[in-house]
């Protein structure tokens, strides 16, 4: 878009939310420092790397099964850090998809940062242990281990009864030269980072500080802490940006001074993250206060609230804020991610001098000069339009040609606020690649044989049916070519370009992307594009996990089935889990409670004796609640006791219990449930031939659910089945339609059959 376009008065915040990501796991989120990428935390182990463009995910890192605790990107966008609860950190490479470095403490992370110009450094600030930076290998010795260099905070040693580590939070200066720590203790330092020394520090508070983030010019940062005050603070370190004034004699000691305090005395909220704006001059933060989703921006200077933004009724976890742009993305309690923007008013009149927007429609009427090559001027004179032009041309000394034509060509500067020298320069232009790899069914034979013979025969057109994959791509297309998905069955992409050699895995060029091609040589040859085959989306981790398929009557294997991953080993959220069952135990309350009131019960009005003259209570009709026989004051009355639930929320409740009984060996997945006696005996020892029901009977025995799908007049082996366990104590049995996440979590075992199976895969998948 034309710069001249936009408003440059406009505000750098946005207004209201404009897409939202359902990512379902995820608690923080981070932006590149391009701004086109988005990172995202999530609670099962993995981290996505969203496209900002399309917003389809790109990378699918699998760090673990325990919950990441942040990310952290590094300058280039190319490496990526995280770190979760178990203390190990992990360096990706994103050209690769693999892990560069690892690292492993003794507690849990609270948090981690790239350096902001070596991309093989990172600090880390573990919970129990000392702050460390950490130097991996470099790309010429990557497979060295790397180094871990403890960092002593001057006064702020670990506490020996609690373990705490003095360093919560930490972040780098913008040149990397200085690292910032907030401390259990409510003090700022900052600290060398080659010498690791000491080199000013601050008393901010008297509680825990939370977050420390500087601003995009590195002159200011902003701290959170627990007393719920946000503080900006100025810092003045020797070498810290070479454009800043050269500093005074009084200013040449290094120091942190507070200047703003921000803080809301009203509801004294907890804040999330506070953050500065892309261009440094506002402070941004969302607050975690019951269920409200808010954002607030406050001018640094004044510290004054410019403004609010309101969000639905959900929890707030982390917010992040575009380097670039007026974009803010915040993450709910329920995982789902909410692109916040503002759209900008094109200013028309600033390329068109003559334009000017209108109210309503209005009747034009062209005039009748307004093509014409000779025009009259008010005094009278004739002059030739394209004879002037021409004589233009060759006044300024160039060639002028009848066909050409004036090219407007922008010429934009760098903008100062963001560039600077000493730069990545070898990665700055670092854009994610699309990776390939060759289908493990298919032969070097079958691949060339699929491979078009002509290098010149570019078109367009797939075959209508080739029954083979060439390649698969690890990221979701961005474009897809729906012209094929119907024929093939496969997600489909369209490539073009000239013949060249690839790799597995290798760099594709998609039409009209300005993705660059990095060939390297391999032994698959030379391929031309585009591509004969579709290239499908799959993901690096794999979907699917097993279970045996028994038979019902005697438990032997059968098969071994493929489960979809999201659905039978999905995180297991317990906070989930006890909202759906509050609801569904809450829908199943009759509320017929009730109680007579006064007008109901019987007893006379009439007043039971005179209000003076006896030295008794004052008292006046018998049905009175101090009477025997009367009403009851403040009674129950007939009400409905439903809750509200929403529901992917109860889905995501029922994916947790599928998975918990999963994880814990209580899910058996069989063929069929049809059996021909409907005699309870008989259901009742194959139950324990199977090894169900223990060959001891006892008071207690152990509860199994029978989630059959049925249809809804029961016939055959399945009515057999419904009244066989009748009589039997402990078993239920309900039709995979109505299955709910109390009656499912309270039972010891879970028996499903193959068509129940796939009805719950179908309804459960995450969209």
């Amino acid at each position: 878009m034309n710069r001249k376009l936009l408003d440059p008065f406009e505000p750098e915040y946005p207004e209201a939310i404009e897409a939202c990501i359902d990512d379902e796991y995820a608690t923080k989120c981070s932006f590149s420092h391009h701004g086109s990428l988005l990172a995202t935390a999530r609670s099962d182990g993995r981290c996505f790397i969203w496209d900002m463009d399309t917003l389809t995910v790109l990378r699918k890192l699998d760090h673990g099964e325990t919950a990441l605790m942040g990310v952290s990107w590094s300058r280039s966008g190319r490496h990526i850090l995280t770190y979760d609860e178990t203390g190990i950190c992990i360096l990706w490479d994103l050209c690769t998809g693999k892990p560069r470095a690892r690292v492993e403490f003794n507690s849990a992370i609270a948090c981690a940062r790239v350096h902001p110009r070596n991309a093989c450094k990172f600090v880390v600030c573990p919970v129990r242990e000392a702050p460390s930076l950490v130097t991996a290998g470099d790309e010429d010795n990557a497979a060295a281990a790397p180094s871990v260099a403890p960092i002593r905070i001057s006064g702020e040693a670990v506490d020996q009864k609690t373990k705490a580590a003095a360093a919560t939070c930490c972040c780098f200066g913008k040149k990397g030269v200085y690292m910032f720590f907030g401390t259990a203790k409510g003090a700022l330092h900052a600290v060398h980072s080659t010498t690791l020394e000491l080199t000013c520090s601050a008393k901010l508070s008297g509680s825990t500080l939370t977050t420390v983030e500087r601003n995009p010019r590195g002159t200011d940062v902003v701290t959170g802490s627990m007393d719920r005050i946000l503080r900006v603070c100025e810092v003045h370190l020797p070498g810290q940006d070479e454009r800043r004034p050269r500093p005074t004699a009084a200013d040449e000691a290094p120091s942190i001074t507070v200047t703003t305090k921000i803080q809301d005395i009203v509801n004294r909220v907890h804040w999330a993250h506070a953050l500065f704006s892309s261009s440094g001059d506002y402070i941004v933060s969302g607050i975690q206060h019951k269920a409200e989703h808010n954002i607030y921006v406050w001018d640094k200077l004044s510290g004054s609230l410019v403004k609010m933004l309101t969000g639905p009724n959900e929890l707030l976890e982390d917010c992040a804020v575009h380097p670039l742009r007026p974009i803010y993305a915040s993450v709910s309690t329920f995982g789902i991610i909410y692109m916040w923007t503002r759209v900008p008013q094109q200013r028309w009149n600033a390329f068109t001098p003559g334009f000017k927007e209108l109210e309503e429609n209005i009747d034009y009427v062209e005039p009748e000069d307004l093509f014409d090559r000779r025009i009259v001027l008010d005094s009278g004179v004739v002059v030739d339009c394209e004879h002037e032009r021409v004589k233009c041309e060759k006044r300024a000394g160039a060639t002028f040609d009848g066909s050409e034509m004036d090219i407007d060509v922008d010429i934009t500067d760098n903008d100062p606020l963001f560039s600077d020298s000493g730069s990545e320069s070898e990665d700055e232009g670092f854009v994610l690649p699309v990776t390939v790899e060759l289908d493990s069914g298919l032969s070097m034979s079958e691949v060339r044989s699929e491979v078009r013979a002509d290098p010149s025969d570019h078109s367009e057109e797939l075959p209508a049916h080739t029954g083979k994959t060439i390649c698969r791509s690890v990221v979701k297309p961005a474009n897809v070519c729906q012209q094929q998905q119907q024929q093939t069955g496969h997600l489909v992409r369209c490539f073009g370009g000239d013949a060249t050699q690839i790799l597995t895995p290798s760099v594709l060029r998609p039409i009209g992307s300005k993705r660059k091609v990095a060939p390297s040589a391999g032994d698959i040859g030379t391929l031309n594009w585009p591509l004969p085959q579709a290239v499908r989306a799959v993901d690096p981790m794999p979907e699917t996990v097993q279970a045996w398929m028994m038979d019902f009557e005697t438990n032997s294997p059968l098969e071994i089935l493929d489960v979809q991953r999201s659905v039978f080993a999905a995180p297991i959220r317990t906070d989930i889990i006890h909202r759906a069952v509050t609801y569904e135990r809450n829908m199943k309350r009759q509320g017929t409670h009730n109680s007579r009131t006064r007008s109901e019960v019987r007893g006379s009005t009439r007043k039971v004796q005179p209000q003076k003259g006896l030295g008794a209570a004052r008292h006046g009709t018998r049905r009175a609640p101090q009477f025997v026989g009367g009403a009851k004051a403040h009674g129950p009355i007939p009400r409905s006791h439903e809750t509200g639930l929403q529901r992917r929320v109860w889905l995501m409740a029922l994916r947790s219990v599928l998975s918990a009984k999963y994880s814990q060996d209580q899910l058996v997945v069989v063929d069929n449930m049809n059996i021909e006696s409907h005699r309870t005996g008989e259901l009742f020892n194959m139950l324990k031939i199977n090894g169900w029901i223990p060959p001891t009977a006892s008071k207690r025995l152990p509860s199994i659910m029978l989630l059959p799908l049925m249809d809804p007049e029961l016939s055959g082996g399945l009515k057999n089945v419904e009244i066989a366990s009748r009589n039997i104590n402990g078993i239920s049995l309900m039709n995979a339609r109505d299955a709910e996440v109390y009656e499912t979590l309270r039972h010891d075992l879970l028996v499903i059959d193959r068509k129940a199976l796939d009805l719950l895969q179908e309804i459960l998948k995450p969209l």
